[in-house]
């Protein structure tokens, strides 16, 4: 049975260098020199891993998976769907959380490809903003997005435009007239879409468009708590009956202002939410909210990333459905409330 040593020799390199090429470690090794190592491991049929028998297929049994913030459990669930259908394949994930930070997002996509990772997934809908479209086309790496994506890259994202739409109509149909928004990040596609079916609806409903009503919470708790005390104390007149909030993370911290302000929810105020995170079932009152399938986007995207490493041809990109799910926050019809 072949060793390192024999491999070193036949390579006629240092069992150091062997092993650098083999797992993909240490020091750069010139391209030359790791075929030749390559090469030799394959003569001897020397396999001490099934690290170094991916290398030998040309991979190295990794993935690269980019979230913009591993404390939204909406992401932790795509990790969860991403690490099970890997776990499967025997693959190991490589996380990089960049907290949407731009810079951040380069350094780990270049990690990810000098590590040579076999494809990498970009989990959310603004990730295009910290890197240019064509320079991840021209990167060699095999990406599928879970968001709107960029040109060229095969992506699958839920139906957020959809979603908004059924969330805000359920209000309309409650009876509701003055309906506000809490939206993510303004550079966020997601945040863009959902923004866009919540805006349709209110054309639909013949409802007024307010600016003072639509305010960012940045797709976080502290963010939606902000939004509230800036809506429902921006001066005198009306104020909105009913809030749509982009996401479940916001409207955490939206419960929790409404509760300081004085506002029951949902007799004073309404509230839909979108994604449906496991905490919302168990909030006081409970969410309602637009569900989406976290752990089944991250699955379906693994199985995506699995057919362009296969076909080496990108996959056609996919929409998911939503689906709105009722519980307490929405209440039923009131009218309008006056400040």
């Amino acid at each position: 049975m072949a060793t390192i040593r024999d491999v070193a020799k036949r390579a006629g390199v240092s069992i150091a260098t062997v092993s650098r090429v083999l797992n993909n470690v240490g020091h750069p090794v010139r391209e030359s020199t790791r075929q030749r190592v390559l090469e030799a491991a394959r003569e001897l049929n020397f396999s001490p891993n099934d690290l170094a028998k991916s290398l030998l297929r040309g991979r190295t049994a990794t993935i690269g998976l980019l979230v913009p913030d591993i404390s939204n459990t909406y992401y932790a669930d795509i990790l969860s769907g991403v690490e099970a259908v890997a776990s499967e394949r025997q693959l190991v994930v490589l996380l990089g959380n960049t907290n949407r930070d731009r810079e951040r997002q380069v350094r780990y996509l270049r990690v990810f490809q000098e590590k040579r990772v076999d494809g990498v997934i970009l989990a959310g809908g603004d990730t295009e903003h910290g890197v240019e479209p064509g320079s991840l086309a021209e990167s060699g790496l095999k990406i599928i997005w879970i968001g709107y994506g960029a040109p060229g890259i095969p992506a699958i994202h839920p139906d957020n435009e959809g979603g908004a739409m059924e969330a805000t109509r359920l209000l309309v149909a409650l009876g509701h007239r003055a309906i506000g928004c809490i939206t993510g990040p303004p550079e966020s596609n997601s945040s863009r879409a959902r923004f866009v079916g919540y805006r349709r609806v209110l054309q639909e409903a013949g409802l007024p468009l307010r600016p003072e009503w639509v305010t960012s919470g940045g797709f976080r708790p502290e963010g939606g708590y902000e939004a509230v005390r800036r809506i429902f104390r921006s001066g005198h007149g009306e104020r909105p009956t009913a809030l749509f909030v982009a996401n479940d993370q916001m409207a955490i911290g939206a419960l929790r202002a409404f509760q300081e302000l004085g506002l029951r929810v949902p007799e004073d105020v309404a509230v839909v939410s979108f994604d449906d995170v496991p905490i919302a079932r168990f909030l006081r009152p409970a969410l309602t909210t637009v569900a989406i399938a976290g752990a089944d986007l991250g699955r379906q995207a693994m199985e995506m990333l699995f057919e362009f490493l296969d076909t080496g041809r990108p996959p056609a990109s996919r929409q998911l459905t939503t689906r709105l799910v009722v519980r307490e926050s929405s209440g039923g019809p009131v009218g309008t409330l006056q400040a």
